[in-house]
């Protein structure tokens, strides 16, 4: 049996990524767990979770009055703190955005390890993206209408040339890509645009896959972000992966 490995995600370190100039605000720990996920590191994910609400969730926001009075709409929005529930939803969000990327395999095992730390009162709120819903006929071709568009804004330009090029690899490829974006990324009910974008870089990153990175990295500018922004996501996952001794190095990987 392997030794458990030191843990990469410590107070000292978190609280460097959370303090990053260029990373805007509320983004740090779900680009830092969809970077965890996909170097099959689940079990930093809790320790992320429990510094997130430890340093920059609104305090109290984790106990189950709190939840209950958040859920009626009885709460007073902080403006610089994010509370627990919404935390857990983007944390969860991210990491199921990461699947058709990175593997759903490693979405499984970084949201059971996420589970098994999060108060049943959190965990049983409902969910903001209605995607059982949208498999249902009435639903389903507007959620895919969305999920082109969505691809139509990251690519640009580059749509038709992207897409052919899946087509003509193996029709069936962008029969899936067609589903990914309209039921998983274009869903922004929980992790807008932007947010989405930088999902995708981080998740990318770690595995050497220049060429889809450099599709995301444009297609970040093109949902909002800023190139310092973009950046900057590409910094901290970097540092990641050089904590965690893995990745291509900081020269091969794609930048803007």
């Amino acid at each position: 049996m392997s030794l458990p490995l030191p843990p990469i995600a410590t107070f000292p370190f978190l609280k460097s990524l959370h303090h990053h100039p260029n990373l805007p605000k509320h983004t740090f720990y779900f680009i830092a767990s969809v970077a965890f996920s996909i170097i099959n590191r689940p079990e930093e994910i809790p320790r992320v979770w429990e510094y997130t609400v430890q340093e920059a969730a609104v305090p109290g926001s984790e106990r189950e009055e709190y939840v209950e009075r958040e859920l009626i709409g009885a709460v007073t929005p902080h403006g610089n703190r994010e509370s627990a529930l919404t935390i857990h939803q983007k944390l969860r969000e991210a990491i199921l955005k990461t699947a058709p990327i990175g593997g759903l395999p490693k979405a499984i095992n970084s949201l059971n390890r996420l589970k098994a730390v999060t108060p049943p009162h959190i965990l049983s709120a409902p969910t903001l993206t209605h995607r059982r819903l949208s498999l249902q006929p009435t639903y389903h071709a507007n959620v895919m209408t969305r999920g082109s568009q969505f691809f139509e804004t990251v690519y640009g330009k580059m749509t038709k040339r992207v897409m052919g090029g899946m087509r003509n690899s193996y029709d069936d490829l962008a029969v899936v890509a067609e589903l990914m974006y309209g039921h998983v990324f274009s869903n922004t009910e929980v992790i807008g645009k932007r947010d989405t974008s930088f999902c995708l870089v981080a998740g990318l990153i770690p595995q050497d896959v220049n060429p889809q990175l450099k599709g995301h990295l444009r297609g970040a500018l093109n949902n909002g972000a800023t190139t310092e922004e973009v950046m900057a996501v590409r910094e901290v996952v970097l540092k990641i992966c050089n904590e965690a001794g893995c990745g291509p190095p900081e020269s091969k990987v794609a930048k803007l």
